[in-house]
């Protein structure tokens, strides 16, 4: 039933896009899928040091314009809303932290009011 209801919504041209997009977001970040995000990163931009997880280490089969020479996908949530960026930055610009994917999201996710531990912060 549930295969059928989907299939029905693919069917519907601008449904289709959101449903699968907000599907594949959901099950990014299911317990399933969590291989997915590969590392918690952070580095600056602009002045600011942001925090973010790597998805892809190999950009290869991507135009030379978006993957450029040594470039990875890191994937940067915004906090409480579903959706995010996605950049290509240098390897050489990203630092990876000491901070489990699910601890940074939840950090994240709450704009820092809870710590990584989901403590309030005080």
């Amino acid at each position: 039933l549930f295969a059928f209801g989907e299939h029905l919504l693919y069917r519907i041209p601008l449904i289709r896009s959101v449903y699968g997009s907000v599907r594949d977001l959901i099950n990014l970040f299911s317990r399933d899928q969590k291989d997915a995000l590969h590392q918690t990163v952070a580095f600056t931009a602009g002045g600011m040091r942001l925090i973010g997880f790597v998805t892809r280490s190999d950009l290869s089969e991507l135009p030379e314009e978006i993957a450029g020479s040594d470039n990875i996908a890191v994937y940067l949530p915004m906090s409480y809303m579903i959706g995010g960026y996605l950049v290509m930055v240098p390897r050489s610009d990203v630092t990876p932290i000491d901070m489990s994917v699910e601890e940074a999201l939840r950090f994240i996710l709450t704009a820092g009011i809870a710590d990584a531990r989901g403590m309030p912060n005080k």
